[in-house]
């Protein structure tokens, strides 16, 4: 099996990005239109347009140009849950110091 280098892997990538944002444009400027003067209501002003976008993206890209933050997306909920946990240990370790008798 045949395998990209890093070079040609980066240069796919680049056109394949490059062709789905120009397949997308009309609905990547319908996003920038509703983020324009926006700043933390973007989130949820321009929701819906920001999710026409990850399609048309994906559609066009065959996932190729899906944002890096989606695909670490689910290490990153792993690495959530076991730092809450840890706190969560940590919390009930400390309480249950707290209600030991002094010896």
């Amino acid at each position: 099996m045949d395998t990209l280098s890093r070079r040609e892997e980066d240069a796919l990538l680049k056109a394949t990005k490059a062709k789905a944002l120009k397949e997308c444009d009309a609905v990547v400027k319908a996003f920038a239109e509703c983020a324009e003067g926006r700043t933390v209501t973007v989130a949820w002003a321009c929701k819906d347009k920001y999710k026409d976008v990850q399609e048309c993206m994906l559609q066009f890209s065959g996932g190729l140009a899906q944002p890096l933050s989606s695909r670490i997306a689910p290490v990153q909920d792993l690495w959530l849950q076991l730092v809450k946990s840890t706190c969560d240990y940590e919390t009930n370790k400390q309480a249950n110091n707290r209600h030991k008798p002094a010896s």
